[in-house]
C-alpha cells in the first residue's frame, strides 16, 4: 500500500490545519479501531472523515454499508473514484456536524455504528450532536485527543470531571479502548490520541 504522504503528494493534496487533517497511517492502529468496532455483517458503520479511505476499505469488508463522510471536497472526490457505483461505501461530501445520522438509521431500520478520527477542534460539539441523536447508535468508536477522552471517561470526584462527563456517562457506558502516540498519524498532531 503507497504510504500516506505519497498518496497526497499524488494527488497534490495538502492536509489543511483549519480542518484538522491528520492521517491515521499505522495499520496496527487501523486494526484496533476495527476490533473496537466489533463489526457484524448486517452493520451499516458512519464513518466520520474518511480521508483517503484507509480505514473506509476494511470497514467495507466487514459489513453491509459505509456512510464515508468526509467535508473535505478533494478528498470527498477521492474516495468516489476509489469507492465507485453503489456498492457497500457511499461517499458523502457532508459536514458531520450537519449530517442526520437519522437517515441511514431509518433506511436501514437499525441502530448504526459510528467510527470515527474526529478532528480535535469539533470533539466535544460531535460527541454532543451524537449523544443528542443517541437513538440512532448501537456504538460510537472516537478517536480523539487523549485529555476529551480522560474527560469522557472520568469518574466522579476527580480533576478531569466535568459536564463533558456526566452528559456521555448519562447515555453511554464510556471506556479509553487504546491509546495512539503522534507519530501513528500523518502529519503528526501536537498529542496523544
Amino acid at each position: 500500500m503507497t504510504s500516506i504522504p505519497k498518496q497526497l503528494r499524488d494527488l497534490q493534496i495538502r492536509p489543511k490545519k483549519s480542518l484538522g487533517q491528520h492521517f491515521v497511517h499505522d495499520p496496527n492502529i487501523l486494526r484496533k479501531v476495527i476490533e473496537a468496532a466489533s463489526l457484524d455483517p448486517e452493520d451499516v458503520v458512519v464513518e466520520i472523515g474518511a480521508g483517503l479511505g484507509s480505514l473506509t476499505e476494511p470497514l467495507a469488508r466487514r459489513v453491509k454499508k459505509v456512510y464515508a463522510l468526509e467535508i473535505d471536497s478533494s478528498l470527498a472526490d477521492v474516495l468516489k473514484d476509489r469507492f465507485p457505483g453503489r456498492g457497500a461505501v457511499e461517499v458523502v461530501w457532508a459536514d458531520a456536524l450537519q449530517f442526520d445520522f437519522g437517515t441511514p438509521f431509518r433506511r436501514w431500520k437499525r441502530k448504526i455504528k459510528v467510527v470515527a478520527n474526529l478532528p480535535y477542534e469539533i470533539s466535544t460539539p460531535m460527541i454532543f450532536r451524537l449523544l443528542k441523536e443517541r437513538e440512532c447508535f448501537s456504538l460510537l468508536v472516537l478517536m480523539l485527543q487523549l485529555e476529551v477522552a480522560r474527560r469522557l471517561a472520568a469518574r466522579p470526584g476527580t480533576g478531569d470531571y466535568g459536564p463533558l462527563s456526566v452528559w456521555s456517562q448519562l447515555y453511554c457506558d464510556v471506556k479509553i479502548a487504546f491509546q495512539v502516540k503522534p507519530h501513528s498519524f500523518f502529519p503528526p498532531p501536537k498529542v496523544h490520541s
